[in-house]
């Protein structure tokens, strides 16, 4: 991540999350209520063999740094998406649909809502249960 205090004349770099495993398809939303900017990703850190990522969050709180440091990463799913469970893309394609968007909660307090793919839910083929890939959505408060 970049960021420029004077207008992009000068720029400072920063690292959102420097974990060894691999992270990929980031998506950037900023609760306009808080200026807290909310970035979700996958991530397999929590995957010894680096195959089943799961959806984190890490928020940026406003403050006087350029940039501003980043949070600790919040774990939106418990269970990692396996891209070679599906029965019929058998790992060639994980989906491309994950998003964020955040705003005040009316009685107080912000929500993160996360749309994502995962294959958490199984389909049922011939008799069988076999996990397949859907979109999710999930809600994060804080």
């Amino acid at each position: 991540m970049a960021a420029s205090n004077n207008n992009g004349q000068t720029w400072t770099v920063a690292d959102v999350d420097i974990g060894t495993p691999d992270q990929f398809q980031p998506w950037i939303g900023t609760d306009t209520a808080t200026n807290i900017v909310n970035i979700v990703y996958y991530s397999s850190e929590s995957d010894p063999l680096q195959h089943r990522s799961k959806v984190l969050l890490r928020q940026i709180l406003p403050g006087n740094s350029t940039p501003d440091p980043v949070g600790t990463a919040q774990t939106i799913t418990t269970v990692g998406l396996d891209p070679a469970a599906d029965p019929f893309l058998q790992g060639i394609y994980i989906g491309d649909y994950i998003g964020v968007s955040a705003r005040a909660a009316s009685g107080g307090g912000s929500r993160a809502y996360i749309h994502y793919t995962h294959s958490a839910v199984s389909g049922n083929y011939n008799g069988a249960r076999d996990p397949e890939q859907n979109n999710h959505l999930s809600r994060f408060d804080y």
